[in-house]
């Protein structure tokens, strides 16, 4: 997606992770820019803007005032998670790790404890 810290870069994100975790089924409809906007506290604009950004990239298609997700889309907005996390989340981590003297073993060990939790 485009910004991360931008409006419609988080509903983007938002409507992502909801085909991705199956609360949004291919070929489902998908809430309204209004119901999207009045979650977000956002205009409906802001709405509307993340959902193009998705139409854009295919992981939901319009068809008159109706948004569906995509055929396909569950790989698509994985992608698009996965993309967001490598840009913003993992250069974070690794100066933490940095900070913190944590090398890739370390890391390892950690991320096995929390699993096992």
């Amino acid at each position: 997606m485009s910004n991360r810290h931008s409006l419609h870069g988080q509903i983007a994100n938002y409507v992502c992770r909801k085909i991705v975790l199956g609360e949004w089924k291919e070929e489902a409809l998908i809430p309204s820019a209004i119901d999207i906007a009045t979650l977000f506290e956002v205009n409906v604009h802001m709405a509307q803007k993340a959902i193009q950004q998705l139409i854009d990239k295919q992981v939901v298609d319009a068809d008159g005032n109706q948004v569906r997700v995509s055929a396909g889309a569950t790989h698509k907005a994985l992608e698009i998670l996965r993309e967001d996390f490598e840009q913003f989340d993992l250069p974070g981590l690794a100066q933490k790790m940095r900070l913190l003297n944590l090398n890739e073993a370390d890391l390892i060990s950690l991320l096995s404890r929390i699993q096992n939790q």
